[in-house]
């Protein structure tokens, strides 16, 4: 069913930025010719949300862009002149790693914006991201994967390791023009138990679709499991305190309007077998409200069918707090993995801790434990969304 957007006046920079994406006329709305700090505050949303340059390209053909201030037209303009420079900048080196992994026969998938900003967007640099997400198969294969990245110049960051708290690391190099040149390498599709125990490689890589533009061998999830991931992604990140941008929401309005009929159904058939109906349907539904995005109504019917209540309902990885996190913990299919996972929560392995609060005696290393159980010093290094 066609919902209606949201917002109709833009009350709002966001507002506007909504109505722009969601395909309004792009009227200047009266803040917009208020002062030159309202076009600074618009241009910090845009950044922010992710979609500087998605909104310029959106904009730019249509006439009422010559109606836009000035300022708001060069700063777009210049978001997007940015976006085209760490494209140039990056895809070849991307596209020359992503070849050297094929070489050696090894499967991979491109997931998340390096995938997204390829297959939806009119231009790749619309869909900006700080890093390239890879799927593989399992941890083995992700170490292959770093042996032959590091001759390349990429180099790990550091990160927890452990069986059930995290299933992915990063490794970065020094790309021309000093852009950084960043891999994620996944051996799950997300660090959260709920999705990564549900949906995994093989289930992906099975219904696998080419991915062109990074390489003749290259490949992206079909179009229904990335609907599953990218709602799936901006629900847990919700968890975790982030905003709820735009970017992400964007993507998502994007995947639901590429899918087909035999597409629909075969989302409504995976989110089933993995369980996820109730995520699937509040995602949807924020989406519908945002956008106006046509979702069927065999779809509404079919994810509502299976209803999420009580206090430890799937929902709750939306919400900060400890029901998200048992939600995630009983994910787990047993006790005995439920129990590695509260030992590598509260006691991250040593070689993380030592390099990260330099802990380098024995009695460093235990305070350095006992700082953390208390909250001194947080629970790890935060990273950003891409």
């Amino acid at each position: 069913m066609l919902a209606s957007p949201s917002t109709s006046v833009h009350s709002t920079p966001r507002d506007w930025l909504i109505n722009v994406l969601g395909g309004d006329a792009p009227r200047p709305p009266p803040w917009a010719r208020a002062s030159d700090a309202a076009v600074v505050d618009v241009l910090d949303a845009a950044r922010a949300e992710g979609v500087a340059v998605a909104v310029f390209y959106a904009l730019r053909q249509k006439p009422d862009w010559q109606a836009l201030p000035e300022a708001l037209q060069t700063g777009l303009t210049n978001a997007a002149k940015q976006g085209i420079a760490w494209e140039l900048a990056s895809q070849a080196e991307v596209i020359r790693a992503l070849q050297a992994i094929a070489s050696a026969g090894i499967d991979a998938l491109a997931l998340k914006g390096a995938a997204l900003a390829h297959l939806l967007y009119p231009e790749p640099q619309c869909r900006p991201r700080g890093d390239t997400d890879l799927l593989v198969a399992d941890r083995q294969t992700a170490d292959r994967i770093y042996a032959l990245l590091q001759p390349l110049g990429f180099r790990k960051h550091l990160g927890v390791e452990g069986h059930y708290i995290s299933h992915q690391f990063s490794c970065t190099k020094s790309g021309p023009q000093g852009i950084s040149i960043t891999f994620d390498i996944h051996w799950r599709l997300s660090n959260a138990n709920l999705l990564a125990q549900r949906l995994d490689f093989a289930d992906l890589w099975a219904e696998r679709r080419p991915l062109p533009a990074l390489g003749s061998t290259a490949s992206a999830p079909s179009a229904h499991h990335a609907l599953i991931h990218a709602l799936f992604h901006r629900a847990w990140h919700l968890g975790e305190g982030d905003p709820d941008r735009l970017i992400w929401l964007y993507d998502i309005h994007l995947l639901c309007q590429s899918l087909d009929a035999n597409d629909w159904k075969r989302f409504v058939d995976e989110a089933s077998r993995c369980r996820l109906q109730p995520l699937c349907r509040d995602g949807l539904e924020d989406i519908s409200a945002l956008f106006g995005t046509n979702v069927p109504d065999a779809v509404n019917r079919a994810l509502s069918s299976v209803p999420s209540r009580g206090p430890l309902s799937q929902l709750q990885i939306k919400r900060p707090g400890i029901r998200r996190k048992l939600v995630d913990l009983l994910s787990l299919p047993t006790w005995p993995q439920r129990l590695t996972w509260m030992r590598e929560y509260a006691f991250p392995d040593a070689a993380y801790m030592q390099r990260r609060f330099g802990a380098d005696t024995r009695w460093k290393l235990l305070a350095a434990y006992i700082s953390r159980g208390l909250g001194v010093h947080g629970r790890g290094r935060r990273r950003k969304a891409p």
